[in-house]
């Protein structure tokens, strides 16, 4: 079981932590002759909470063992008070045991088989949900074009009659290509149209000779269409 420090090693420490990570619901058995058992589970918790992991907020069963060397009145008042000062949301609730007589232990089991069918069924509806979310998915899909591709482009009106031009593919061929070579440039310019930047650009108030700049060249805008 968990002593204190066992987020840091201590007894079983990160090898039993390590366990319960694994697993959807926690008992917890303290034995009731303790001076402080809402201390004591307090305690345990803390360790939990240390580990991480998101253990601290498992679903959490208290059996509180040992009821047959005590008076079955003290242990229930016992458990009275320890439920009113521990009990946390979600929790499975505690149970009075005792592992030497078997008392209790029955109704125990009984109440780990419930949540474990319910945590199946629970296991079910989120499986089916997903799959229902997959098909939905599938059959309505939202298309995107160019959002990935460096066929993408942005124009921006900078300033008057001054557009940038943004669009990967455009940006590497302007810097592989020879300004001061009409047929290089008019490869670029085909380019523009192909992309669909020129069209673009005239929607956007691009006029003759308005300036366009790709990956800091410059060139003069000319219309094609």
């Amino acid at each position: 079981g968990l002593i204190e420090g066992a987020h840091k090693g201590k007894g079983l420490g990160h090898e039993f932590l390590r366990h319960i990570m694994r697993n959807r619901l926690l008992v917890h058995i303290i034995d009731i002759t303790l001076p402080d058992i809402v201390e004591n589970w307090r305690t345990i918790n803390k360790e939990l909470k240390a580990y991480g992991h998101d253990l601290e907020n498992k679903s959490q069963i208290v059996a509180l063992n040992k009821i047959d060397l005590i008076p079955f009145e003290d242990a229930k008042k016992i458990q009275k008070e320890f439920d009113k000062a521990a009990a946390k949301k979600g929790d499975g609730g505690s149970f009075l045991i005792s592992c030497a007589t078997k008392q209790g232990i029955p109704e125990l089991i009984k109440k780990l088989y419930t949540l474990y069918k319910k945590f199946i069924q629970e296991t079910k509806e989120t499986k089916a949900k997903q799959k229902m979310a997959a098909a939905k998915a599938s059959e309505y899909k939202v298309f995107q074009p160019y959002q990935d591709s460096e066929k993408r482009f942005k124009i921006i009106a900078s300033q008057p009659n001054v557009f940038e031009i943004k669009s990967p593919l455009l940006e590497r061929m302007a810097s592989m290509t020879d300004f001061k070579n009409y047929e290089a440039v008019a490869r670029l310019r085909h380019h523009f149209r192909k992309l669909g930047i020129e069209r673009a650009l005239i929607k956007q108030g691009a006029r003759e000779s308005d300036t366009i700049i790709i990956a800091g060249h410059h060139l003069k805008f000319k219309k094609s269409l």
